[in-house]
C-alpha cells in the first residue's frame, strides 16, 4: 500500500544520450492522482530522454527515478502525458 504524500511532480526533458538537460516543468501531484500532463515551454526535440520522479516541498524524494527514451516527438509538440503508477514506488 502506498503512504499518503503531497509533492511536486519534476519532469526533464534531456538529449537523447541523458547527459544534457533541456528543459523541465513541475506539477502538484498527490496520492489520488493517477496521471498528470506536463507541458514543457518549448517545442520537444526529435530524439529526447526524460527522467521524472516525486519530491516532498523540502525537496526530499519520494520516488524512485523513471526514465524513458523516446525516439520521436510528440504530434502535440510540448505535451507529455505522464501515468504515475511507475513513479509510486514510494522510497
Amino acid at each position: 500500500m502506498f503512504r499518503v504524500y503531497n509533492g511536486m511532480l519534476v519532469a526533464a526533458i534531456y538529449e537523447d544520450d541523458g547527459r544534457k538537460m533541456l528543459m523541465s516543468v513541475t506539477a502538484d501531484v498527490t496520492t489520488e492522482d493517477e496521471m498528470v500532463t506536463v507541458a514543457f515551454a518549448e517545442e520537444l526535440p526529435e530524439h529526447f530522454y526524460l527522467r521524472a520522479y516525486i519530491v516532498d516541498y523540502d525537496l526530499s524524494p519520494l520516488s524512485e527515478v523513471y526514465e524513458w527514451s523516446k525516439n520521436s516527438r510528440p504530434k502535440n509538440g510540448g505535451a507529455v502525458f505522464l501515468t504515475l503508477s511507475p513513479l509510486l514506488n514510494l522510497k
